[in-house]
C-alpha cells in the first residue's frame, strides 16, 4: 500500500479543520546591536577602502542574521540603521613610533611621553592621524551605500559617530610588530543600531495537494513503504499486516523544516479477539516549525466510522468506490482480523 496525495476535497477539509500558518504581525523591540571588527588593508597613505568593503558589508550581513528578529527584519526589507560608530585604527608608527591613544585592545591607554622612543615629529602624529580619521570617514562613505544596496535603509535622523585612534602596536606596522600585540592597528570597527522600519506581515500559508502526504503504519511495525516503522499503540498482541495508524501530513521543507512535519493521525486500537474497538485522533501544531512529533496538542476518542478520519483516508481517484477505510477498518469493527 503506497502514500497518496490527498485530494482537492481533502485539501479543503484540511484548510478548514486543521491548523494553518495564517497570517502574523509581528512587532519588535526598538534596537538591535550589532558588532563587528575586520583588519583592513590599504595601500600605503591610501584611504579607499574599495578592497574590502564589500567583503565586510558581508561578513555584516553575517552578524545580522545570527539573531532571528534582525535576520527576519532583514529578509523582509524592514531593516533600518538607527546609530552607527564607526572607528578607524592607525598603527603608532609613521615613519617614526609616536605615542598611542589606546592600547592594543582598544582601550583607554596611560602612555607617558618617552621621547627616546617615540620620535615622531608633529608633521608624522598628524599625517597619521588625519589618514586614520579620512580612512574611518571614505569607509563610512562606501559603506552606508553598500547596506542600501542589501536593502537596508539609513534613517535619515541616523546617531552618526566616526572616530579615529592611534593603536599601540609596539612602534611597529601591523606586519612587523611583535606578537604580544595581538590585534591590528590597521582596523575598522563598527557598532551598529538596528531598528524595524515597518510592520511585518506573513502571507497566509495555504498548501496545495502537492504538500501533504498519507500515509498507514502497520502491527508487524511496518508503514506502507514496507519500511521499519514502530507505531504499534493499540496492537496488543498483534504482529501482523492490520493496520495501526494513519496519518496526514507535509512533506519536508513545506514549512521550512527538513523533516516531515504531521498533521492529524488515528491510532487503531485492536481487542483481544482482533477487532477495532477504539480510534484514537491525534491533533499536531504543524506551525511549529523545530519540532515533529513531539508537538502534540492533543488528543481524543472519535467514532468509529469518524466522517473527518475516512474523507483522510480516501484514495487520489475520488469516485472510486474502494477506500482505504473500507478494505482496513471497516470489515473489522464487527469482525476479528484474519490470523491466517
Amino acid at each position: 500500500m503506497k502514500k497518496i496525495r490527498i485530494t482537492e476535497t481533502q485539501l479543503k477539509y484540511v484548510l478548514d479543520n486543521v491548523n494553518r500558518v495564517d497570517e502574523q504581525t509581528e512587532q519588535y523591540p526598538k534596537e538591535y546591536k550589532v558588532t563587528y571588527k575586520e583588519k583592513t588593508t590599504y595601500p600605503s597613505g591610501d584611504s579607499d577602502p574599495s578592497g574590502f568593503v564589500d567583503s565586510f558589508v558581508n561578513n555584516v550581513i553575517k552578524e545580522i542574521n545570527k539573531n532571528p528578529d534582525t535576520k527576519r527584519m532583514f529578509e523582509s526589507g524592514a531593516l533600518g540603521l538607527k546609530f552607527a560608530f564607526i572607528r578607524g585604527g592607525a598603527s603608532n608608527v609613521w615613519k617614526n613610533p609616536m605615542k598611542p591613544e589606546i592600547d592594543n585592545n582598544y582601550r583607554g591607554g596611560n602612555y607617558e611621553d618617552n621621547p627616546n622612543f617615540y620620535t615622531a615629529s608633529e608633521d608624522e602624529i598628524k599625517s597619521n592621524k588625519d589618514l586614520a580619521q579620512k580612512r574611518a570617514k571614505d569607509f563610512w562613505v562606501s559603506f552606508s551605500e553598500k547596506l542600501k544596496e542589501k536593502g537596508i535603509t539609513i534613517s535619515p535622523k541616523l546617531d552618526l559617530k566616526v572616530k579615529s585612534f592611534i593603536v599601540d602596536t609596539g612602534g611597529k606596522t601591523d606586519e612587523n610588530k611583535e606578537s604580544k600585540y595581538k590585534n591590528p592597528g590597521q582596523h575598522i570597527y563598527v557598532n551598529l543600531r538596528f531598528v524595524a522600519t515597518k510592520t511585518i506581515k506573513d502571507k497566509p500559508f495555504v498548501p496545495e495537494p502537492k504538500d501533504v502526504l498519507t500515509g498507514a503504519y502497520f502491527c508487524d511495525g511496518t508503514n506502507s513503504k514496507g519500511q521499519p516503522r514502530s507505531v504499534r499503540h493499540g496492537c496488543r498482541k498483534f504482529r501482523d499486516k492490520r493496520m495501526s495508524a494513519f496519518e496526514i501530513k507535509y512533506k519536508p521543507n513545506v514549512l521550512g523544516n527538513p523533516n516531515v512535519i504531521p498533521v492529524k493521525r488515528w491510532l487503531f486500537h485492536w481487542s483481544d479477539e482482533g477487532k477495532i474497538n477504539k480510534i484514537v485522533q491525534v491533533s499536531y501544531d504543524e506551525t511549529n516549525k523545530n519540532t515533529g512529533y513531539g508537538n502534540e496538542v492533543g488528543r481524543k476518542n472519535v467514532p468509529l466510522d469518524s466522517k473527518e478520519m475516512r474523507l483522510m483516508m480516501r484514495g487520489a481517484d475520488k469516485d472510486k468506490p474502494e477506500t482505504r477505510y473500507e478494505n482496513n477498518i471497516k470489515p473489522y469493527i464487527n469482525n476479528p482480523f484474519p490470523t491466517s
